[in-house]
């Protein structure tokens, strides 16, 4: 900042503060105007430099992370390691057809974390985890029970299935040749 001042003693001047009280006369400096054609001493009238505000105040937020992606809801899950048969998440693959330890069929048991039953037709909740066939119950330890439930064809099947599906309830046979 400067200002004019004038004493009997001095020529005018400007009288500018510094940077501190280590530095000019006690952190102040003074300039002589009228020198140079009107630039002034150092060229001061010539280049003045002061800050100019351009951003609002405060200044604005920065921007916050991106929204999240909606989370895409879980298709089906796999029974076979091919993704041959599958079921619906909520529900359990149960095997179906076995040959030599080696899982040919599957179907889906509507319950979460279910036990396939031994008859390869049917599955019991995991709170009933004990398969009665003969009696047609699933049994707690306790000696509670509930009805079994058949088990559901899977979402997905080999082609050659849906269409042997569809014979087995017409009742139409295929012969071997």
């Amino acid at each position: 900042m400067g200002v004019v001042s004038s004493t009997a003693s001095a020529a005018p001047s400007w009288t500018m503060n510094s940077w501190g009280d280590w530095w000019g006369e006690k952190g102040y400096v003074r300039l002589a105007f009228g020198k140079n054609s009107g630039r002034g001493q150092c060229g001061i009238c010539t280049m003045a430099s002061y800050p100019l505000k351009t951003n609002p105040n405060p200044p604005p937020t920065p921007p916050g992370p991106p929204p999240s992606p909606t989370p895409v809801p879980p298709g089906p899950k796999d029974c076979d390691e091919m993704g041959t048969f599958q079921c619906d998440q909520d529900a359990t693959c149960c095997c179906e057809f076995e040959i030599s330890g080696f899982c040919l069929m599957y179907a889906c048991c509507p319950y979460p974390d279910a036990t396939c039953c031994d008859d390869h037709k049917s599955c019991c909740p995991s709170e009933y985890p004990i398969c009665d066939t003969a009696a047609g119950q699933c049994k707690a330890g306790n000696g509670d029970f509930v009805e079994m439930q058949p088990r559901e064809q899977p979402m997905s099947q080999p082609k050659f299935l849906d269409e042997i599906n569809a014979n087995r309830k017409t009742g139409f046979k295929y012969e071997v040749a």
